[in-house]
């Protein structure tokens, strides 16, 4: 694995945070405590301390904590998406509309594009 490689999955991890957390925190206002937000949270600090690690790290870089983040991440919202399709189907309303199924679904998307990523980046290292 190359270091070009690592930086662009770093920079996808940065852009992919930068558009869920601040989204996902907001619609979990206020209660910041409940055990789905918390879910999001600890994906959201895996995937900041896989980022943190990756421009920090020695080479190869490690990849374990973003693999970690994108499994986590990716495994919660292909749940959430799939709970928004069942409600959708069974005639239910969604808070936010087919907006949140959109959000959803697209996070899962890049959440597992993200996995098979740093998967990738991580069995090269291994070789190496």
């Amino acid at each position: 694995m190359n270091h070009h490689s690592a930086a662009r999955l770093a920079t996808f991890t940065l852009a992919f945070l930068v558009v869920y957390a601040p989204i996902e925190t907001w619609y979990s206002l206020p209660e910041l405590w409940d055990p789905f937000y918390l879910v999001d949270f600890i994906g959201m600090v895996l995937l900041t301390l896989g980022v943190v690690r990756l421009r920090r790290g020695p080479s190869p870089p490690p990849l374990g904590m973003l693999v970690a983040g994108y499994a986590w991440t990716g495994a919660n919202f292909w749940r959430a998406t799939f709970g928004r399709v069942i409600e959708v189907a069974n005639g239910g309303d969604l808070d936010y509309g087919w907006a949140e199924l959109c959000f959803t679904a697209c996070i899962t998307i890049a959440a597992c594009a993200g996995l098979v990523w740093s998967l990738v980046l991580s069995s090269h290292q291994s070789r190496a």
